[in-house]
């Protein structure tokens, strides 16, 4: 039976440790689930340059954070920019749907 309901797999653990989290965009995208209409707000992730192993559509949970609007937050990876020669971050584009 489909419900339409989004459940996360057991998943891989790539990374645990700081991050930086801010809005990417102030605009949102909306879609239908389960015919609940829900938007998409857009962020950019930035994690240490020496992590690897991140991919399209894995998640980011936010464990701890100093402002308390962020705990407990989750954002799906949705693209992961080039690599370059002088990176000192992964920015990594994420979407969290509300």
């Amino acid at each position: 039976m489909e419900t339409g309901a989004v459940v996360p797999g057991a998943g891989v653990v790539v990374y645990t440790g700081k991050c930086r989290v801010r809005p990417a965009a102030t605009w949102g995208r909306e879609a239908r689930v389960a015919a609940t209409e829900v938007s998409a707000s857009t962020f950019q992730v930035s994690v240490p340059f020496s992590v690897t192993g991140v991919q399209r559509g894995m998640s980011v949970e936010i464990e701890a954070s100093p402002d308390p609007a962020l705990l407990g937050r989750v954002f799906e990876v949705r693209f992961i920019p080039d690599m370059g020669d002088h990176l000192t971050a992964r920015r990594l584009l994420c979407e969290e749907f509300t």
